[in-house]
Parts: structure tokens; C-alpha cells; sequence
């Protein structure tokens, strides 16, 4: 049933953007409604197909993950439009490949883990570092979209990590 639902959500994506398989996580926080079309209430959209994508076709990336409660549960939308502002303006400038919103289902997950993940794609370290070179300007519209995500969270922990495994690796 989990593997149908991720199916017709795909199927129902514009072809460019149809991975070969949907991520786990995909599967799990995704709905679609009576019309079999995304809901665009639950976030995560064409962004995390964008990663599996990019996995499916062995692009190599970099995550960086973020993990936050909110402040106000109930400014739960205002912060996924906040996010889509952000972090939207700094893809199109070209300094993220991609990024994910999920809210935890069901309160399921690590008690230190907060409710709402955020996962940024980069190419590499150095496109990473060129995005927060200019959100640590914090001057001009960069700050203007980012205060309000800020302003929002509590309870932050972040990772970083990169697909495995390395394609230098010397495999036996």
C-alpha cells in the first residue's frame, strides 16, 4: 500500500522530475489527496524526488541536516513558507542543488531529534561554505528571509554527511 501511494505520487510528477525510487522517507511523510495529486500542505514536494534523483543518477552530493522544533507549533505553515523563501532564493543563486522540509509522523523519532528536518544538497563542501558566507553577511534580503526562519526554531542540532561510498575509494 506504502509502495503504491509513492508510486501514483510520482506518477502524478511532471516527467523530469520522477526519480527511479522514491526515498523511505518519501514514502512515509507524503500524502495525496481524493485527486491523486501532491498536497502542497505537507511540504516536501518535487524536493525530496530531487534528491532521489540525484542519487538514482550517482551524482554525488553532500547533506546537511538540521533538526528543529518550533518555538509555536501553531506558526507550523508560516515556517514551510519561510523555508521555501530562504532556502528557494539561495538555490536559485545557485549555492544548494536541492533541499527537503519533513515533519516528524506520528511523533515518531529520536527524543534529541526535533520535529521538522531540514535536508540541504550540495555539490560539494565548498558550494556549501559559499552559502553560508553569505547568510553570515547578514545584510540585505538574505537577512530578510532568513530572520524569519531563525526567529521561528528552537532546538537545533544539524549533521553533515555525503553518499557513500566515496567514488576514490579503492574497492576489493
Amino acid at each position: 500500500m506504502l509502495q503504491q501511494t509513492g508510486e501514483r505520487f510520482a506518477a502524478a510528477l511532471p516527467r523530469a522530475h520522477r526519480p527511479t525510487r522514491l526515498p523511505a522517507h518519501c514514502l512515509v511523510s507524503h500524502q495525496l489527496n481524493s485527486q491523486s495529486q501532491p498536497n502542497p500542505l505537507l511540504l516536501c514536494t518535487h524536493r525530496c524526488l530531487t534528491l532521489a534523483t540525484n542519487r538514482a543518477n550517482n551524482d554525488r552530493m553532500d547533506y546537511y541536516h538540521m533538526w528543529v522544533n518550533l518555538r509555536d507549533s501553531r506558526q507550523d505553515l508560516a515556517f514551510a513558507k519561510a523555508i521555501d523563501n530562504y532556502l528557494g532564493f539561495l538555490k536559485s543563486k545557485g549555492l544548494l542543488e536541492s533541499w527537503s522540509l519533513t515533519r516528524r509522523k506520528y511523533g515518531f523519532g529520536p527524543p534529541n531529534l526535533g520535529e521538522f528536518h531540514v535536508t540541504v544538497a550540495t555539490k560539494n563542501l565548498a558550494q556549501l561554505d559559499e552559502a553560508f558566507s553569505l547568510v553570515a553577511t547578514r545584510d540585505g534580503e538574505i537577512e530578510t528571509l532568513h530572520s524569519p526562519v531563525y526567529s521561528m526554531v528552537t532546538d537545533f542540532v544539524s549533521a553533515l554527511d555525503r553518499d557513500f561510498p566515496d567514488p576514490q575509494r579503492v574497492r576489493p
